[in-house]
């Protein structure tokens, strides 16, 4: 089973997401900031975090580039969700390493492509791919 994170300050988003991802069979965890978001990481192997860009205490450009100084070979992909239609910031975050970027409001059905693609990559390009620790 592969475990996702749900990054996002608004819960309705995470209660959503999760009904819909879990409904596939996704193990989900939440966390409401980037901060709580990093130390739930450390803790835990996550196969990909879903994560907002606009959030208090770290935005999700900040936790990609906080995640990207970790030297593990077993980053979970990061799907970057966003209110935010601007180029720029697409830009941004797929620079930083995110897998893609879904745009807030989003299609339930285009976020479970999403979310597959990002995790069929993860499992074809790391040697240590693992779904659960």
């Amino acid at each position: 089973m592969k475990r996702i994170l749900l990054v996002d300050d608004d819960p309705d988003i995470r209660v959503i997401l999760r009904s819909v991802l879990e409904s596939y069979g996704y193990l989900c965890e939440e966390a409401c900031n980037g901060l709580e978001a990093l130390e739930k990481i450390k803790t835990k192997n996550y196969a990909l975090i879903l994560l907002d860009y606009s959030m208090p205490v770290l935005n999700g450009l900040e936790v990609i580039q906080r995640l990207g100084q970790d030297s593990g070979c077993c980053r979970p992909q990061v799907v970057m969700m966003t209110a935010n239609s601007g180029h720029d910031l697409r830009v941004q975050a797929l620079a930083a390493g995110a897998t893609a970027v879904l745009s807030k409001p989003f299609d339930i059905d285009h976020v479970l492509l999403t979310i597959g693609r990002a995790l069929q990559h993860r499992h074809s390009s790391s040697p240590c791919y693992h779904s659960s620790p």
